[in-house]
């Protein structure tokens, strides 16, 4: 597309992006042990932003609401956490009708990992830590025999690897009260990107996102860590910055809602955005 121009291009890398994100999102499904998940997770957030920048420039190129929607799906599948996926995964196993002493063997193989993995973590002589990984790879084939033996039972395949990903129409209708909105944060290399979600609109403000902001953000965190610090002119002068540089420049758009749902990303989960404060306060 840089050398040709052509939207078609922008179009057929948005496509790739989007069967690569199906791929890793079967793949995450079929891993049992939350550190593989991890692993692939951070694989992937490495390329996260092109997605969501191909995205918005197909928004701007062509106007289609769609690109925008695509662009919300990318960011927010990116935020969704390993913990999230082990949650939902226990409450499968429970719908999909799994019998109670199987669950209760993978819960107890899964333990013994854990722990036999803590205590090669803190081993340094060879011949026990050859012992204990023995034990965990032994376990860890356990494991594998019993996640086959729950693909024998269909209603829990189903629910496992359906696509489960909510359409921001659903958002709007299922989720977000009237006069309310939902800000959704997004870090990217030089800028942040915020989704403004309605009933009726979804909407994105770019902000200037640099490291003197990280700065604010950090010390902010570390002085409210501190009762002696709470209220300090120090503390309100890094709540007025932080509320200058995300918060006023969506102030218009705010205008009509009573209500704000925040969706924090990387850096910004450290703030607690009700303490923010404007110039006036």
């Amino acid at each position: 597309y840089q050398e040709k121009n052509k939207i078609d291009y922008l179009e057929a890398a948005l496509q790739t992006f989007n069967s690569l994100y199906q791929l890793t999102d079967y793949v995450e499904k079929t891993y049992e042990s939350d550190e593989a998940r991890i692993f692939l997770n951070q694989k992937r957030h490495i390329s996260h932003q092109q997605p969501i920048e191909i995205c918005i420039r197909l928004f701007q190129l062509t106007g289609k609401n769609l690109y925008l929607e695509q662009a919300f799906f990318f960011d927010e599948r990116n935020k969704a956490s390993v913990l999230s996926l082990g949650l939902s995964d226990a409450a499968l196993k429970k719908a999909g009708n799994l019998p109670a002493p199987l669950v209760a063997e993978e819960i107890n193989c899964k333990e013994l990992i854990n722990q036999l993995s803590l205590k090669a973590s803190g081993t340094n002589d060879s011949i026990s830590l050859a012992s204990l990984l023995a034990q965990i790879r032994e376990q860890e084939i356990k494991l594998e025999s019993i996640n086959k033996q729950f693909d024998n039972y269909p209603a829990y395949h189903e629910l496992k690897f359906a696509n489960n990903t909510i359409a921001v129409a659903d958002l709007q209708k299922e989720v977000i009260p009237d006069n309310s909105a939902i800000l959704s944060f997004h870090v990217g290399d030089t800028n942040l990107l915020c989704w403004v979600i309605s009933k009726n609109k979804l909407d994105y403000v770019k902000i200037p996102y640099s490291d003197s902001l990280v700065t604010h953000i950090m010390e902010l965190n570390r002085e409210l860590q501190s009762n002696d610090a709470f209220n300090t002119t120090s503390t309100r002068t890094h709540a007025r910055i932080l509320y200058r540089h995300l918060i006023q420049p969506l102030e218009e758009k705010l205008i009509p809602f009573d209500q704000l749902m925040i969706i924090p990303d990387d850096e910004l989960s450290y703030i607690p955005f009700e303490f923010l404060i404007d110039s006036s306060d």
